[in-house]
């Protein structure tokens, strides 16, 4: 028996869930010699984990049993490790190797369709509930010529182990439907976005408090990710605020969630707004 054989792949795990944690759910199927929490670069969790058992037994009846049982009120879903049975993967397993490499050149091949959406979800209605799947470059809710929802959109994921993840969601509840989830082809007429993508990593923060500091910008927007410089704008020879800064992500991706989840929330008791930084290069 290989160790690949005994190793099963956890999916839509919560992003606080710890491999102590996770060691200890799926202890209830075997013994388990290893437990990881898959990783971003930068540090975060993906949603997702792979237990490694002392048997392919245990393994098996990890998938037989754990399935569909919760973890922290999360619903988790367990398969074997498909990474792990390609022939040219070898050695321990990285806990950050599904964040290594892009699923392939082709948006297609990143992207899923999802049907029979709540006529009344936006794009971020749909991202937010497929974000347990992954890193996601984009949602789309897809409009008819009559300006309202077809029921139908597209999730385009950074990652092989998102779109993985987001094609087990298939037959879940959004909103109290069950949606369907399938590969996007070559075939599939995807509209033109309608609205901006976030290229960059920096965004423009609005109507600051005068008493903002650079480090309280940098704590209010660190919940979004690796920020990689903070700051408020102020007069010339001063130290006083102009009412605005700017925050600079790792990650275009954690600048976009920033947009979505900050705009319009209190720092200092006053409300925000948050938009990409246009004049950035």
């Amino acid at each position: 028996m290989s160790a690949a054989d005994a190793r099963v792949y956890i999916g839509n795990l919560g992003w606080d869930v710890t491999s102590d944690e996770l060691r200890e759910h799926m202890s209830a199927a075997g013994t388990v010699v290893k437990a990881s929490i898959l990783q971003g670069n930068n540090g975060r969790s993906r949603g997702c984990g792979i237990v490694e058992f002392s048997s392919e037994a245990d393994a098996q009846n990890a998938k037989d049993t754990l399935n569909d049982t919760e973890i922290k009120g999360r619903k988790i879903f367990v398969r074997e490790d498909r990474e792990a049975a390609n022939p040219k993967s070898t050695g321990a397993v990285k806990a950050s190797r599904a964040e290594s490499t892009p699923a392939s050149s082709s948006s297609a091949s990143r992207t899923i369709i999802v049907s029979n959406i709540p006529v009344n979800a936006t794009w971020q209605d749909l991202k937010n509930f497929m974000r347990s799947a992954g890193a996601i470059i984009r949602a789309d809710v897809f409009m008819g010529e009559d300006g309202l929802s077809t029921g139908v959109g597209s999730v385009e994921f950074k990652f092989p182990d998102g779109v993985a993840n987001g094609l087990a969601l298939n037959g879940t509840l959004f909103s109290g439907i069950t949606i369907q989830v399938r590969l996007a082809t070559e075939d599939d007429k995807i509209p033109a976005p309608t609205r901006p993508v976030i290229r960059g990593r920096r965004v423009y923060v609005g109507q600051l408090a005068w008493s903002v500091a650079w480090q309280d910008l940098k704590d209010h927007f660190k919940p979004m990710g690796n920020i990689l410089r903070a700051d408020v704008a102020t007069e010339s020879g001063s130290r006083r605020s102009k009412g605005f800064g700017f925050v600079e992500f790792e990650e275009a991706a954690d600048a976009e969630r920033a947009i979505a989840e900050l705009n319009d929330s209190l720092l200092h008791g006053r409300k925000i707004f948050v938009r990409e930084d246009r004049e950035q290069k």
